[in-house]
């Protein structure tokens, strides 16, 4: 027994340890939360580098953060060329900051309140619920959001404020529906 522990004692605890992590990560993952990515697997691989059997590092892989990143990497790419597309159909060229002014976020089912500054044509993502948003000025002076709620097939689409805010709606976690309100304060 004391030779077995020897040999696989420290592994044992690095791979139980990195498996737990990515269970609780892959479930934190589907609450909608964000979890742990890579932490888990790289505790499994470097369990079993410290193993005779190094090979089995690949299980490391395991854990979706090594696949996710990839994914987040490449649809943030397209979903930004949606945006760019848009903008270039509604004549829009550049952004500019203001910062006598911020867009406030309250997700009322959430009891969550975000704050950005105030920047047009500026792309903002919520989570939860899935929604990319940007607020852009047309020649007129008029405020408006780009929204794009995240669904197969969908584009960007074009709402005006009702004088400082607007609301919309968004999927969040298990398909529900939930409120999005955005306003445009003065600091």
């Amino acid at each position: 027994m004391d030779e077995f522990m020897m040999r696989y004692g420290v592994c044992l605890v690095l791979c139980i340890l990195g498996f737990i992590l990515v269970i609780v990560s892959y479930l934190a993952q589907r609450s909608g939360r964000s979890g742990g990515w890579f932490l888990g697997g790289l505790l499994i691989a470097a369990g079993f580098l410290l193993s005779p059997h190094k090979w089995l590092a690949l299980l490391g892989l395991i854990d979706y953060g090594y696949w996710g990143l990839p994914l987040v990497l490449i649809t943030e790419h397209i979903f930004g060329k949606r945006f760019r597309a848009a903008y270039d159909e509604l004549g829009i060229s550049t952004g500019r900051k203001d910062d006598s002014r911020e867009i406030i976020v309250t997700i009322p089912e959430r009891d969550e309140v975000l704050e950005y500054p105030f920047i047009t044509c500026c792309l903002h993502e919520l989570t939860i619920p899935k929604l990319l948003f940007s607020v852009y000025e047309d020649n007129e002076g008029r405020l408006f959001l780009l929204a794009d709620k995240r669904t197969i097939g969908s584009r960007p689409e074009s709402i005006a404020f009702e004088g400082d805010h607007i609301q919309t709606e968004a999927f969040g976690a298990q398909k529900r529906t939930m409120t999005v309100l955005i306003e445009i304060k003065d600091k």
